[in-house]
C-alpha cells in the first residue's frame, strides 16, 4: 500500500525526487515531465523509455548549474517565470547549453558558467545575433544595472548596453 491519497504533496514530490535521483534524470525537482513519465511507465507498466536526449556529465553539470543559477535568482528577486522548454536543452554553439522561462533565458559554459540574459538585451542578443553562436559568444555575466537606469550585458565578444532612450548599443572586444 503506498498510501495514495489522490494528491500531490510533499511526500509525492519527496518521491518523485528520489525516483529521478536514483535514474540520474534531471533536473531533480519534483516535477514530472516526459522523461519522468518514461521512466515511470517502464518501471511500472513495462514499456520501454521513449527515446530523449542522450544525458552527458557536461548536461548534467550545466543542468545543476542551472538550477543554481534561477535559485539564486529567485533569492535575489529575480522571478523568470514559467518554463518555455523541458528542460536543459544543448545551445546551438554545440558546448554550452541553456534553459528558458516565459521571463528569460540562463545559459551555461564550461568555461563561464551559467549566466542569465533577458529584456531587451536578451531579445537581441538572441534573436538579433544570434545567441552563442553569433558574434558576441557566450554571456560571462549576468546582465546589470549601473545604477543611472543603463542595463550591461557582457560576453565572450563585446557588450551590450540598453539604455532608455538610446535603446541596444554593442561594443565589440
Amino acid at each position: 500500500m503506498f498510501g495514495a491519497d489522490g494528491y500531490f504533496g510533499t511526500k509525492t514530490g519527496d518521491a518523485v525526487i528520489a525516483f529521478k535521483r536514483d535514474r540520474v534524470i534531471f533536473p531533480d525537482d519534483p516535477v514530472v515531465g516526459p522523461r519522468t513519465m518514461a521512466a515511470l511507465d517502464a518501471e511500472f507498466i513495462g514499456r520501454p523509455p521513449a527515446p530523449g536526449p542522450v544525458v552527458t556529465v557536461a548536461g548534467q553539470l550545466a543542468s545543476v548549474a542551472i538550477e543554481l543559477k534561477r535559485a539564486e535568482l529567485a533569492l535575489a528577486g529575480f522571478e523568470l517565470g514559467v518554463p518555455a522548454d523541458v528542460g536543459v536543452v544543448p545551445a546551438p554553439d554545440g558546448v554550452g547549453y541553456r534553459r528558458s522561462f516565459a521571463g528569460a533565458t540562463l545559459t551555461w559554459h564550461p568555461r563561464y558558467g551559467a549566466h542569465e540574459v533577458h529584456g531587451a538585451i536578451g531579445a537581441h542578443y538572441l534573436d538579433t545575433l544570434g545567441g552563442p553562436t553569433g558574434e558576441c559568444g557566450s554571456p560571462v555575466s549576468d546582465e546589470y544595472d549601473d545604477g543611472k537606469g543603463v542595463r550591461t550585458g557582457d560576453f565572450q565578444g563585446g557588450t551590450l548596453r540598453w539604455t532608455p532612450g538610446g535603446g541596444i548599443t554593442q561594443f565589440r572586444r
